[in-house]
């Protein structure tokens, strides 16, 4: 299955991923499935974290799943 996280759901995967449903945190733990994010995500994350409206330590990226692929518009837009 291929998964793509908007920004809430990425950052509840990183720090809160027991606020999820049993179903929804399985398929994201599971190998078998793919994790897409958008770039968008992360960029929307750099502005809120700019502005002071969010607080991202900096191991996030290393904290995504390994298997995360990170889509830019043109991939986006393909989806």
């Amino acid at each position: 299955m291929e998964l793509l996280l908007d920004t809430h759901v990425l950052l509840w995967t990183v720090f809160e991923s027991k606020k999820f449903p049993s179903e929804v945190e399985q398929a994201i733990a599971s190998p078998d499935n793919v994790i897409y994010v958008s770039i968008v995500s992360l960029w929307e994350i750099g502005i809120k974290q700019n502005l002071g409206r969010l607080s991202v330590p900096a191991s996030f990226f290393e904290s995504l799943p390994a298997r995360c692929k990170i889509l830019d518009m043109l991939e986006l837009s393909a989806k």
